[in-house]
């Protein structure tokens, strides 16, 4: 298999399913917004940073 193909054969599915959490954590971000309660938030947002933190590092290993 040439070397390109491989590589988007193996980036696609990392991508696609980085963008899926992404979103999943900003529908989490959304409905704990909704309460108005700033400690809440800022918890959510930084688990957010180390959610991406650790999927980019998992994702360097596959």
């Amino acid at each position: 298999m040439r070397p390109g193909k491989a590589l988007a054969v193996m980036a696609i599915p990392t991508i696609a399913s980085q963008l899926i959490i992404l979103i999943y954590n900003l529908a989490d971000t959304w409905f704990i917004g909704r309460t108005n309660n700033p400690y809440m938030i800022g918890a959510s947002s930084l688990a957010l940073i180390a959610c991406l933190v650790f999927y980019k590092v998992n994702s360097a290993f596959k």
